[in-house]
């Protein structure tokens, strides 16, 4: 009976610790998205910026326009998806002992 209550009071206390973790995995993932989107703007920014100097002959300008434009096409082009795998869950003792190693850090 022992055994049990120290069991489910573990329980309790890993869901706790994975809702933490879930809650700041997904802010996580948001700003990574967010800081992805910002990036990529600011990037599309200084194409146009490089297209147009190049337009007006400022020099070596069409030389980075160029390598830009085949970046953009590179991205844009059909991709296969990949396969998203996920790691095996930790059982208990992993579990309990990485927490344990990180609370000693």
């Amino acid at each position: 009976m022992a055994g049990l209550k120290k069991d489910l009071t573990l329980l309790k206390q890993v869901q706790r610790v994975l809702g933490v973790l879930e809650t700041f995995c997904e802010k996580l993932r948001d700003t990574y998205m967010e800081l992805g989107a910002e990036s990529y703007a600011a990037a599309r920014i200084f194409y146009r910026s490089a297209q147009n100097a190049a337009k007006t002959g400022v020099e070596g300008c069409e030389y980075i326009a160029r390598d830009l434009g085949e970046y953009y096409k590179k991205l844009s082009a059909p991709r296969k998806k990949k396969e998203i795998t996920r790691q095996k869950p930790l059982k208990n003792k992993e579990l309990i002992s990485a927490l344990n190693r990180r609370s000693q850090r």
